[in-house]
C-alpha cells in the first residue's frame, strides 16, 4: 500500500532511528529489509509489515508504520482490510505489530537535535502495539508501550530455536516473507523437530517458491502436519468456479416436445 509523504516521515525516523540505536555494543544487532509497496500484503510470497528485519538473526522484527494526527487521535490511511489480516497473523503467532508516533514531531526532524541521543528519544516517542491492543483507527495511547521498551526487552532474549529449527532457511530479514514467518511461528517446534530433512526441504521450497498453494500443495502438508496443515489455508489458490448454462428462456421452442401445434402435417 502506497504511503502519504507524512507517513514515510515517520517510517524513515524509525528505520533510521533503529539502525543507529542497534549499531551500539550491547544491543540487538538489527539487520533490515524495508519491502516496496508492491510487496507487502497478505498472500504468501508477501510482507506483512512496512519494516521487516532480524534482531540478532533470531527475533523477527515486523513493523507496520502508521502516521498519527496527535489532535484527533486517529492514524491516518489506517486499513481495515489490512488491519483485519493482521489480526489473523497476530492469531497464528506471527509477531506482527503497529507502530505510530505519539509526537507530532519526532526527536529525529528537531533542529539542532543531539546527536548522541536522538535515537533513543526517537524510538522512545514511537508507540508499538499488537493489533489485537491498538484496538482500531484510534489506538488507546496510553496502553501503548515504546519501542525503545520493546527493544529494551528482547536484550538476551533467546528466540534463536524459531529460526534454528528450520535448519538455516532464514539467511536474512527478506525471506521473512508471510508463508515462511507462518512455518515458523504457527507450526510448534515439536512438529517441525520431528520432520525429516527430506520432507523440511519440500515444505520450504513450496512456501518459497509459489504465491499460493495448489491442492496438491494442501493435501503434502496434511500429510505431513496434519490438523496443523489449517494454518496455510488461507494461502490456498482459490479454485475457478466451472461455468454454468444459463437456464433456457420460457420460450425456447427447443425445450418443449413436439405436439399437434408443432406438427406442420396435415391435421
Amino acid at each position: 500500500m502506497a504511503k502519504s509523504g507524512k507517513e514515510n516521515l515517520v517510517q524513515s525516523a524509525i528505520t533510521l532511528a533503529l539502525q543507529s540505536y542497534c549499531s551500539a555494543p550491547g544491543r540487538p544487532q538489527l539487520r533490515q529489509f524495508p519491502p516496496f509497496a508492491n510487496q507487502q500484503g497478505a498472500g504468501m510470497r508477501k510482507y506483512c509489515g512496512d519494516i521487516v528485519g532480524l534482531l540478532d538473526d533470531a527475533q523477527a522484527l515486523l513493523l507496520e508504520v502508521k502516521e498519527r494526527d496527535c489532535d484527533s487521535n486517529l492514524l491516518r490511511e489506517f486499513d481495515d482490510n489490512q488491519f483485519a489480516d493482521n489480526l489473523v497473523f497476530e492469531e497464528l503467532g506471527v509477531p506482527i505489530a503497529y507502530v505510530y508516533n505519539e509526537t507530532a514531531t519526532l526527536e529525529y526532524y528537531c533542529w539542532p537535535r543531539d546527536e548522541q541521543t536522538w535515537p533513543e528519544t526517537t524510538l522512545r516517542q514511537v508507540k508499538r502495539s499488537p493489533p489485537t491492543q491498538l484496538p482500531g483507527r484510534s489506538p488507546a495511547v496510553s496502553g501503548h508501550g515504546s519501542l525503545l521498551e520493546w527493544l529494551g526487552r528482547q536484550q538476551g532474549e533467546d528466540a534463536a530455536a524459531n529460526f534454528g529449527r528450520i535448519h538455516g532457511a532464514i539467511s536474512g530479514p527478506d525471506d521473512l516473507r508471510n508463508g515462511m514467518l507462518i512455518l515458523l511461528y504457527g507450526v510448534s517446534q515439536n512438529e517441525i523437530a520431528a520432520l525429516k530433512p527430506a520432507e523440511l526441504k519440500r515444505v520450504v521450497g513450496w512456501l518459497r517458491n509459489n504465491s499460493s498453494l495448489y491442492p496438491h500443495h494442501i493435501q503434502k502438508l496434511q500429510t505431513i502436519f496434519g490438523e496443523s496443515a489449517a494454518v496455510f489455508s488461507s494461502f490456498a489458490r482459490a479454485q475457478p468456479v466451472p461455468p454454468v448454462a444459463p437456464p433456457p428462456a420460457d420460450d425456447d421452442d427447443s425445450q418443449h416436445s413436439a405436439g399437434p401445434y408443432f406438427n406442420s402435417g396435415p391435421v
